[in-house]
């Protein structure tokens, strides 16, 4: 079973009756992870150069640095990238897990694998980004593989 240690308000959850820290599984679990990829400026991580996303810019793992948009106003085309770097990063978020997935599956332990039930993205049903003044919202829909749709929503006005 795949599990992360569940965040709380920003901070780790030590209110858990059995290990002293909350962990999380699932779909909260894919919603935690994938939060913290939006959060993330591309191009902090230098072990990993590709985590994290360009809504509110950073740097490409090829060296070029984007600007933010937010905190200006964005117009229709600026809205489309960003709405494009939203299921890019769902994107690759879903074919590592289809890839760790056929790894595991691959190994030989039976078909067994170490993901939790509604972990799995299966698709995106829907994205849908807003600015509110130098405000950027968006709220993703994403099926997972037992059929639950999670839905969250995230706003930033850069800086995050």
């Amino acid at each position: 079973m795949s599990w992360s240690l569940e965040i709380l308000g920003g901070d780790l959850n030590l209110n858990s009756r059995t290990s002293g820290m909350g962990i999380v599984t699932g779909a909260n679990k894919t919603y935690q992870d994938l939060r913290g990829e939006f959060l993330e400026t591309m191009g902090n991580d230098p072990m990993h150069p590709e985590y994290g996303s360009l809504i509110d810019g950073g740097v490409t793992p090829n060296g070029d640095l984007v600007e933010s948009q937010i905190g200006s106003i964005i117009d229709a085309g600026v809205m489309f990238s960003l709405e494009a770097e939203i299921r890019r990063v769902i994107e690759k978020f879903a074919n590592n897990q289809h890839d760790k997935l056929l790894s595991e599956s691959q190994v030989g332990n039976g078909g067994r694998h170490t993901f939790s039930p509604n972990e799995i993205i299966s698709s995106v049903a829907s994205i849908d980004a807003k600015q509110f003044g130098t405000t950027l919202a968006f709220r993703v829909a994403l099926v997972m593989d037992r059929g639950q749709t999670i839905e969250f929503v995230q706003a930033t006005n850069g800086n995050n």
